[in-house]
């Protein structure tokens, strides 16, 4: 009996430890999406801007 709990509470934090820094790595793509779509956005307003003034 004491075996298994002791390998119990080894297992457990490990998984805690790693859905964490799963969550964090999620977190930075998030991130990085937004400043993509952000540059996109601008881009395309630029681009818009200039087929208005060429008109």
């Amino acid at each position: 009996m004491n075996i298994s709990l002791s390998n119990f509470d080894l297992k457990v934090p490990r998984s805690a430890n790693i859905k964490k820094k799963k969550k964090k790595k999620k977190k930075k793509k998030k991130k990085k999406k937004k400043k993509k779509k952000k540059k996109k956005k601008k881009k395309r307003e630029e681009e818009e801007e200039e087929e208005e003034e060429k008109e």
